[in-house]
């Protein structure tokens, strides 16, 4: 079977057979809660896609790494200390690094190597601590660190999760208008 390969719609694309009902509609309903965790993630890779000018493609869910940027791989990894349920306290800041197997969406077949596929990550932090005065929308609440692959391999191997702790200590940290030059400065572009 041949693969689809999807578009960028346009917002005022119709949805047949909902009278009046436009592709805007479904993106208000589903994405307007970015601070979820799992729209969240996706918005953080917009952020760091926009950062490099590779949002002009669709974005491809379960491909091996979240981003490309001149021919390299990035993974980008998302976390917050408020979320938009019920908090008794605020969230413990860690990320997913552990080593995965490659699913080729060409062929849709698994890799039998267990690894991190990507040449970086991203690991993109809201940082706002009120509930008050959160805008996940505005980019100066938001705190970038940059890490090489290879750190990663080196220092925490077939380690699950890395800590806001460590990252502070091994990283690149930076803001939203440095994250461009950050990334080529870590992938040595």
């Amino acid at each position: 079977m041949q693969n689809i390969i999807p578009k960028k719609l346009d917002s005022d694309t119709p949805i047949k057979g909902l009278n009046g009902v436009r592709i805007l509609d479904f993106w208000q309903w589903a994405y307007s809660d970015i601070l979820d965790n799992r729209a969240r993630g996706i918005f953080a890779e917009f952020l760091v896609g926009q950062a490099l000018g590779a949002t002009e493609d669709v974005r491809h869910e379960w491909v091996e790494a979240d981003l490309l940027y001149k021919g390299k791989k990035i993974e980008v990894k998302t976390s917050a200390y408020i979320q938009s349920w019920n908090q008794n306290k605020l969230s413990e800041i860690k990320y997913d690094i552990a080593p995965k197997r490659k699913w080729d969406p060409l062929t849709n077949t698994i890799g039998a190597d267990v690894s991190r596929n990507s040449d970086c990550y991203v690991f993109c932090l809201y940082t706002e601590k009120n509930k008050l005065n959160s805008d996940i929308l505005d980019t100066d609440k938001w705190c970038f660190y940059v890490l090489s692959t290879s750190t990663l391999d080196v220092k925490y191997k077939t380690q699950k999760t890395i800590t806001l702790q460590k990252l502070e200590q091994e990283a690149t940290s930076c803001k939203m208008h440095e994250l461009r030059s950050t990334i080529e400065k870590v992938l040595v572009l």
